[in-house]
């Protein structure tokens, strides 16, 4: 069974077809790159799979449930998490609340069930979990830090740690590494392979070419809302489409 399946999904707006009838799965616990210029749709695939815009036509299948129609947070329940492009962290909380605000929804509410998770076994699972997420990405030193005081780049690895909170079976990535230097850049891709070894599928939209062909298993290429091409990275790397619309031709 894929973790997603999507079937000739479509997203209008007006008389631009801003995706037209994708149709793609993702699974196997790997990275997948989806590039394409700017305009071509990516970020609107993402607000599709998240539940933010609902699609004009198609469907989207994850673990064998449509769920086109949920709403986002009955999505990410399930199990996708996403990062954005222009970081959304809650700017005047700490580090470590900003991950704990994510794991809220696991814990009970109301009745005796509160009274007995806090403190015990399920609380502990959650404080565990904080501690890992955080020490993962390099920020469990400063983890009482107000978020806005952290450089981009960590708050770029605070972005991660946040949506790994709800404990997400897909990850969706908007550029994670914009802005990063290649040592920001080879740091956060160790620790993002760690999650994918872990179980966790990766879509990450990213314009740094070098880091879709070396970190990538398999690639989604977008042009004007079209999926134009698929496959691995030495497969796309000589795929005339693909150059022509994106990558372009090295001068001899």
């Amino acid at each position: 069974m894929s973790t997603l399946e999507l079937k000739n999904l479509s997203k209008g707006f007006g008389g631009v077809r801003a995706l037209d009838k994708i149709n793609l799965s993702i699974e196997d616990a790997s990275v997948y790159g989806l590039i394409g210029p700017n305009g071509a749709g990516k970020t609107t695939l993402f607000n599709v799979l998240t539940g933010f815009i609902k699609p004009t036509a198609g469907s989207v299948h994850f673990l064998g449930q449509d769920i086109t129609s949920k709403k986002p947070y009955e999505i990410a329940r399930l199990g996708i998490a996403r990062t954005y492009q222009n970081i959304q962290l809650f700017k005047n909380m700490t580090v470590s609340e900003n991950v704990s605000t994510a794991q809220n929804y696991r814990a009970p509410i109301g009745g005796l069930k509160t009274i007995f998770w806090a403190g015990g076994k399920g609380e502990a699972k959650l404080n565990e979990n904080l501690e890992y997420l955080l020490d993962l990405m390099g920020l469990w030193n400063k983890r009482n830090l107000i978020s806005m005081d952290l450089s981009y780049g960590e708050q770029r690895r605070l972005e991660i740690a946040r949506a790994c909170a709800m404990n997400p079976k897909l990850l969706l990535l908007d550029e994670p590494t914009a802005g990063m230097n290649e040592v920001e850049t080879d740091q956060l891709w160790a620790r993002i392979d760690e999650l994918r070894r872990n179980g966790l599928d990766v879509v990450l939209v990213e314009h740094d070419m070098k880091l879709v062909m070396e970190r990538c298993d398999h690639i989604f290429v977008l042009n004007f809302g079209q999926l134009i091409a698929q496959g691995s990275p030495s497969e796309l790397r000589n795929n005339k489409d693909v150059i022509d619309a994106y990558l372009g031709k090295e001068e001899d």
